[in-house]
């Protein structure tokens, strides 16, 4: 692989110059590939690399282990709960549910009754605070 490189020109920077000189090949180094050398047999070392590995490993593998299992038993209860809770708004019968839907149904009417109510003290006070400055008017100016 080879790159060509103007002598008077940086990489990657345009040339200044109307003509350009003579450009160089720069040989890249390529990288060479070593064969590995042929190692001698081993003996069979899988026992002690099986002990070291569960050495290592092991109290960190037992710890997840521990954990999950411990998740797994609240998400047991968890489900188990959810599933009481169902049965019983499912045992309380359609009547309960119909009157929390009538009653549901009823709210936005005591909305509009308290807005009305809220409007109506607003201008009840406007009233009031009119009367209260005819009423300084009027008073008599004590001497």
């Amino acid at each position: 692989m080879r790159r060509r490189m103007s002598e008077a020109q940086e990489p990657d920077t345009p040339s200044s110059s109307a003509h350009e000189e003579p450009a160089t090949e720069v040989p890249l180094e390529e990288p060479t590939e070593q064969q590995p050398e042929s190692a001698p047999p081993l003996p069979d070392a899988s026992p002690e690399l099986t002990e070291g590995f569960l050495e290592r490993y092991g109290p960190i593998w037992n710890s997840l282990l521990s954990h999950l299992t411990e998740i797994r038993e609240n998400q047991t209860g968890l489900i188990d709960r959810l599933h009481a809770d169902n049965v019983s708004l499912y045992n309380l019968g359609s009547t309960t549910i119909q009157d929390l839907s009538e009653t549901f149904l009823k709210i936005p009417g005591y909305v509009d009754k308290i807005k009305s109510l809220r409007k109506e003290m607003e201008s009840i006070t406007k009233q009031m605070a009119k009367l209260k400055t005819r009423a300084q008017r009027l008073r008599p100016s004590a001497p």
